[in-house]
């Protein structure tokens, strides 16, 4: 698996900016390295947690969140990105928003302390 060529449709990544509760979940998982870790093999939480140094409690919570969302499957208990992930949020992928995502870490008050709270597994303030 790997990253995929954009679509006409991009509609999924613009449902992503215009909500305040997902964009902070998908910066934080591009900033992690989850979508292209998930997009090159399906893992569990454990693996994916050891493999990025997180904290697998907070991990598996977000993971819920991606999922959700419909950016990851979980199959088998093994995660792995879904192709709308692989084509728009994968840092390979020619039509990746990762760098368009980026100046929402700086207006998001959700970003910073959902990422701590993925790093270390203590509670966001």
């Amino acid at each position: 698996m790997s990253a995929l060529p954009p679509t006409n449709d991009d509609t999924r990544i613009w449902d992503i900016w215009e909500s305040i509760f997902t964009l902070p979940v998908v910066t934080v998982s591009i900033e992690l390295g989850i979508f292209k870790a998930l997009s090159d093999e399906a893992l569990t939480t454990e693996e994916l947690a050891a493999q990025l140094h997180l904290d697998a409690r907070a991990l598996a919570m977000l993971l819920a969140g991606l999922c959700s969302q419909g950016l990851i499957d979980k199959r088998l208990g093994r995660w792995s990105a879904t192709h709308e992930a692989r084509r728009w949020l994968h840092p390979e992928a020619k039509a990746y928003w990762g760098a368009f995502f980026g100046g929402a870490f700086v207006n998001s008050t959700m970003h910073a302390p959902l990422l701590e709270a993925v790093k270390s597994g203590k509670r966001a303030p």
